[in-house]
Parts: structure tokens; C-alpha cells; sequence
């Protein structure tokens, strides 16, 4: 019984701990391919393109280093730019593989691509082979930083004082003039990166989930695709 009562405990604890990690995350809902931060700002994330710098020509690259000058110097907003590295896991890659090698009839073909998989698995063990990913973080205050913060706490009590239809029709225009703006800003930086040879292209509401599902439950999203929210078998942010 004492036993028992001590895994009880032990379980409470731990699904405290676990909960707790969302308590410190900034975002407070995902939708409209929007992330609302909890301080009701908002944020578009676009992923973009690379482009190998060392194998353009000089002239090339002085084009490059100008025209990304004065992409920045255009913004009369803030960005962050993130580089996401992981290793790349090929093991679908290789089940693909063997599925292949053992349905082919050809002896040649089959002893090809059991060597080929050979090679890659071979590979895999002697070195990290690192996928980059490239993103930016396009943010909106209403009033700017400070301003936005007070501004959403003001609308708040003016809200809580309205009936809840009002209440919720104020909430939703109030993020749809929010949202025109932060995409004007997201079509600022696509056209301003185009201009540079990168393309960008700004993740859906499923893409954001996937990202951050995968950031923060690496371990189960290697072994289980995000495909549907309601059929994830994790309950916390781990």
C-alpha cells in the first residue's frame, strides 16, 4: 500500500513537472498559420531558401552582400533569423530501400541497391550528415513592444465589461486588423529576399505545429509523424 501510494507521488510529480514546461512557453495559440504569443503579440514564421555563396563569382557575390544591404536596410521592423540543424534521419529512406531490393526480380538491379543501402548505412555510422533549415521570425506589436502589451491588457477589461458576443467579435477584429498588418510585413520580407535569389514561403498552421512538436518531442516525432493533433501520444511538452 505504502508502495503504491509512493508511485502515485511519483507520477504526480512528474506529470507536474511535465506540465509545468508549457507554463514557459511564449506561445498561447497557433492559428490562422499565426502564432499568438501569450503578451498578444503576433508572429509569422517563413521558411527560406539557401544558396552557396563560394560558388558564385566575385561579381555575383558583391551583388549579393549589396542587395542583402539593402533588404535590411528597408525594414523598419525587427526579424530574427534562425538556423535549425538536426541530424537527418534516412532510416524511412532506407526501409524504402529494402522494400524495393526485395520486390525487384532482377539480380543485378537487387545486388545495386543492396549495395547502395550498404553504402549509406556505412555512412550514417562514421559521420553526422546535419539537415539545415533556415527560418524568419516576423513579429507584430500593435503599438510596438511595451505599447502592444498595455494595449491587450486595456482591451481586455473594456472587453470583460461587454456581453460575450460582443466580447469575442471586439477579440476577432481586434486580431484580423493585427493580422492584415503582420502580413503586409511577411510580403515585405518575402519580396525583399526574392530580390536577394532566396525564395520564402510562410509555414501553414499544421507546419507550425510540426515544427514545434518536433523541437520539443524530438525522440517521439522520429518515431511518429504528426499527421492528426488529437492522435499524438504525448500530452506534454517534453
Amino acid at each position: 500500500m505504502a508502495e503504491e501510494t509512493k508511485g502515485k507521488k511519483a507520477n504526480q510529480k512528474k506529470n507536474a513537472k511535465e506540465a509545468s514546461v508549457q507554463a514557459y512557453l511564449e506561445i498561447a495559440e497557433v492559428r490562422d498559420d499565426i502564432l499568438i504569443m501569450k503578451d498578444g503579440s503576433l508572429r509569422a514564421v517563413l521558411m527560406v531558401s539557401s544558396l552557396n555563396f563560394d560558388l558564385k563569382s566575385l561579381g555575383e557575390q558583391e551583388a549579393i552582400i549589396l542587395g542583402y544591404q539593402n533588404f535590411l536596410n528597408s525594414l523598419d521592423f525587427p526579424i530574427q533569423i534562425l538556423i535549425r540543424s538536426k541530424k537527418l534521419d534516412l532510416d524511412s529512406y532506407i526501409f524504402q530501400l529494402d522494400e524495393k531490393r526485395m520486390q525487384e526480380t532482377n539480380e543485378f538491379i537487387k545486388s545495386q541497391i543492396e549495395q547502395y543501402s550498404n553504402f549509406i548505412k556505412n555512412l550514417l555510422e562514421v559521420s553526422n550528415i546535419m539537415d539545415k533549415k533556415f527560418y524568419i521570425v516576423v513579429p507584430f506589436y500593435a503599438e510596438g513592444a511595451e505599447a502592444g502589451i498595455k494595449k491587450i491588457g486595456l482591451f481586455q477589461k473594456i472587453a470583460n465589461t461587454l456581453h460575450p458576443t460582443w466580447q469575442e467579435k471586439a477579440k476577432e477584429e481586434e486580431f484580423n486588423a493585427s493580422k492584415m498588418q503582420l502580413l503586409e510585413r511577411v510580403g515585405v520580407v518575402a519580396s525583399g529576399l526574392t530580390a536577394v535569389g532566396v525564395n520564402a514561403a510562410q509555414l501553414s498552421t499544421i507546419n507550425l505545429i510540426e515544427l514545434f512538436y518536433e523541437i520539443y518531442n524530438l525522440d517521439t516525432a522520429q518515431r511518429e509523424k504528426l499527421m492528426d493533433v488529437d492522435t499524438l501520444t504525448t500530452d506534454f511538452v517534453q
